[in-house]
């Protein structure tokens, strides 16, 4: 009796722990080029334009970045330029980002 109570009490907790979040997305690789492509142009509440790049709640994303010849790997966004017409760009997550 006290194996069969052990044995039910194993498999009930066996189904204990973990995040509980069953809506499990799977990871998408971009270059950060590719991540930029994905800007849309947006206007603040002052008239302002720049460029918003988003990732939804939804998403789970890793963007790879090129290393450069000190061999850093270096993600930038760009401020507004106004002599070369450059504007600023906005980064908005919600989901899940890693840069590597």
């Amino acid at each position: 009796m006290r194996y069969l109570l052990l044995a039910s009490l194993s498999l009930l907790l066996s189904g204990c722990g973990g995040d509980g979040d069953s809506s499990s997305v799977d990871s998408v690789s971009q270059s950060g080029d590719e991540f930029k492509k994905r800007a849309s142009i947006v206007e603040d509440s002052d008239g302002a334009q720049f460029s918003q790049i988003e990732v939804s709640s939804t998403e789970d994303l890793i963007i790879s970045v090129a290393k450069n010849e000190q061999d850093k790997a270096v993600f930038s966004l760009s401020s507004s330029n106004e002599d070369s017409g450059d504007i600023a760009e906005k980064l908005v997550v919600s989901g899940k980002l890693t840069i590597k």
